[in-house]
């Protein structure tokens, strides 16, 4: 009832819940992105390390994010439908990855994997998949090398 309502409002009792309901967060994850190198050396681009990525959980994937704006957006574009999001992104990886490496190590093709955790009901075993969401070219030579990473 509107009266009802106004009441609730001017003592602010109005405030939303949902944050918390109806259930919990079902499944969660991170990022792996593999990238290769123009001299065929596989890379770990996300954390900027000359070393193969692994798909093994973080210790703390929190950590892995920086801020919670980074971990909003990445955790948007990780969802299905951003292909321009993705886009952006991958020419931000590329660009990120050469000028760290001073153009010394150019990286030719990155592939962007979101590991999915889904959370188990209690005592049963967690599950991991391991989805491929988006294959991005940093030189456009190089397209073919993206089916070896």
């Amino acid at each position: 009832p509107r009266p009802l309502h106004r009441f609730l409002y001017s003592l602010r009792l109005t405030q939303k819940w949902n944050m918390f309901a109806p259930t919990v967060f079902r499944k969660d994850g991170w990022f792996v992105i593999k990238g290769k190198l123009v001299d065929g050396t596989i890379v770990d681009v996300y954390r900027l390390s000359m070393k193969a990525p692994t798909f093994a959980k973080p210790p703390n994937v929190h950590d892995m994010y920086g801020n919670q704006r980074q971990t909003k957006y990445q955790m948007n574009i990780s969802r299905a439908n951003n292909r321009n999001r993705l886009s952006a992104y991958g020419h931000y990886l590329c660009r990120r990855w050469n000028k760290h490496f001073d153009n010394k190590k150019p990286i030719a093709v990155l592939k962007i994997y979101f590991m999915i955790e889904r959370t188990p009901k209690p005592g049963a075993p967690i599950r991991l998949k391991k989805r491929m969401i988006w294959e991005h070219y940093c030189i456009m030579k190089y397209k073919s090398w993206a089916k070896s990473i």
